[in-house]
């Protein structure tokens, strides 16, 4: 999975917290499905920030995944990610590629991306982010993640549909959200935001065309499970036009 932002959220630093305004009049309520996943062991995606030279990094997001298969194992990688479990006591240590930039000049930095699927156990509590041997970053997996109480469409600047999200409860370090957007009534799904943790976010209406009906998914994760929520049809001009 590529890490998209559409609102500048990140997926690792504080969390941001949903508003509690009044539902947009035109979409009363906004129903949603609702389905909890992840209660067993999963394949996540893990993507870290690494600087080789100063073995320093930073997890960006850690996100369940399915149909993928898992990344293979790099011995000669500079680069590993621990599992450990709330007691500390390794599970599993996995020896990723690092993708370095491609713009390296001779004497910078070897900095890079590291873009994994790994299988973890239920019982996973942190990734570790090892370079050269030293513990650069945690990713500490959090609490269950909160269901979605409301999506509301707030109006569009340019090609960008601005979303609210309303969580039942605030974010906690550690969570973060996903925005899905399908305009065939479900069948297939475009992702336009992984690793946000702001209020707001952004749909990219471009390819839409006016007065077509689209459903909008918000998939919350501590990483290691997921709380989705979809919301009833919204129509582009309809979201276009503001909240009533």
């Amino acid at each position: 999975m590529t890490p998209r932002a559409a609102d500048g959220g990140q997926a690792h630093g504080a969390p941001g917290t949903g508003s509690g305004g009044r539902p947009d009049a035109r979409h009363p309520g906004l129903p949603t499905v609702r389905r909890q996943v992840g209660t067993g062991g999963v394949l996540a995606s893990v993507v870290a920030t690494v600087n080789l030279t100063a073995a320093s990094g930073a997890v960006r997001f850690v996100y369940p995944v399915t149909g993928q298969p898992a990344t293979g194992s790099s011995p000669d990688s500079a680069v590993l990610i621990r599992a450990v479990d709330a007691g500390g006591t390794v599970l599993d240590e996995f020896a990723v590629p690092v993708r370095l930039d491609s713009e390296l000049e001779p004497g910078d930095e070897q900095r890079g991306l590291v873009s994994a699927v790994l299988p973890l156990r239920p019982q996973t509590g942190a990734l570790l982010l090892v370079v050269r041997g030293q513990v650069a970053d945690t990713f500490r997996v959090a609490g269950p993640p909160p269901a979605t109480r409301a999506i509301r469409p707030l109006g569009t600047h340019g090609r960008q549909l601005q979303i609210a999200v309303e969580f039942e409860r605030a974010l906690e370090a550690g969570h973060n959200y996903a925005v899905q957007v399908s305009a065939d009534g479900g069948r297939t799904w475009q992702t336009t935001g992984v690793g946000l943790t702001a209020a707001t976010a952004s749909i990219d209406t471009g390819g839409l065309r006016p007065g077509q009906e689209i459903r909008i998914r918000v998939i919350t994760t501590n990483g290691t499970a997921v709380s989705e929520t979809t919301s009833d049809p919204v129509r582009v001009e309809d979201a276009a036009a503001g909240p009533a």
